[in-house]
């Protein structure tokens, strides 16, 4: 019989009766020790070495306070690897939560900048800010609303011949006069 089909029959026999309680054992105990004695019941005299009798009585007591020792540095360890576990899990919290702070902000910022761009754009109608670009070979094009306000900027008409930059296929012109 395979593991996967005695799982399977103990499953059919649970559920033939589901009103049947079912019995689910107790978690194991901790292990626990008695503490060690002060008073001994058979304390060999002074006056004659031990006797093979006394020989299992003391191996018994050294047992018993090896187990203890044993049982102190376990607990020792455990409650170490738990300090130490427990720090890690921090650690690692702080990490994610620093991680989402950062992505948090980012939407945050994000979210804010639609919001002022649409604020904006209701705000403002029609009213756009250009940047002065300077027409390299031609003239600007004036607008109705603008005729009054700026004349025609005249073809500019270099006799040096424009730099361009080997890296950058943008043509640069040099003039003071903007």
């Amino acid at each position: 019989m395979t593991p996967v089909d005695y799982q399977k029959e103990q499953l059919d026999k649970l559920l033939e009766d589901p009103t049947k309680p079912v019995y689910i054992p107790d978690a194991p105990k901790k292990k626990e020790i008695a503490p060690a004695k002060e008073m001994f019941a058979h304390v060999q005299g002074s006056s004659a070495g031990a006797g093979s009798g006394e020989f299992h009585v003391y191996k018994q007591s050294r047992r018993r306070e090896y187990d203890r020792v044993q049982l102190m540095e376990e607990e020792r360890r455990e409650e170490a690897r738990a300090a130490e576990f427990e720090q890690r899990r921090r650690e690692r919290e702080a990490v994610a939560e620093a991680k989402t702070s950062k992505n948090r902000n980012r939407r945050n910022k994000r979210k804010q900048g639609k919001q002022d761009a649409k604020t904006k754009e209701s705000n403002k109608e029609d009213d756009t800010e250009f940047k002065k670009r300077k027409i390299v070979g031609g003239t600007l094009p004036i607008s109705e609303e603008n005729s009054e306000k700026a004349p025609a900027v005249p073809v500019v008409e270099k006799t040096e011949t424009p730099t361009v930059a080997t890296e950058n296929p943008i043509t640069v012109v040099e003039d003071s006069s903007w």
